[in-house]
């Protein structure tokens, strides 16, 4: 299937489309109420058609985490201290890493 061939929805916004190898990229489209969480349906259609057979899968939009303060700002260069943050936005999720420079 060619890309342009493909369209994906969230929501009711169309979504840019790319394939790599086999795998099918949908880029999120911004949306404009971000006071909270948002939870929009994702569907793939070809040629326009969206395939009805699928209930497609839901996509959740969050606020971006925003960093406040570090203490210390400053460390050793053999690494190891405990360094606090502090912001907003942050979530509880297994996917959140923290990184120094190119080093997580």
């Amino acid at each position: 299937v060619e890309t342009d061939d493909l369209v994906c929805l969230f929501g009711t916004e169309i979504a840019k489309v790319k394939v790599r190898n086999k795998d099918i990229i949908c880029i999120s489209p911004p949306i404009t109420d971000y006071s909270q969480a948002k939870k929009v349906l994702v569907r793939l259609g070809v040629k326009g058609a969206l395939n009805v057979s699928s209930p497609g899968q839901m996509f959740i939009y969050y606020n971006s985490p925003s960093l406040h303060s570090l203490h210390p700002s400053y460390g050793f260069f053999e690494g190891g201290e405990e360094v606090l943050i502090t912001g907003s936005n942050f979530r509880n999720d297994v996917g959140f890493t923290c990184s120094f420079g190119n080093v997580t």
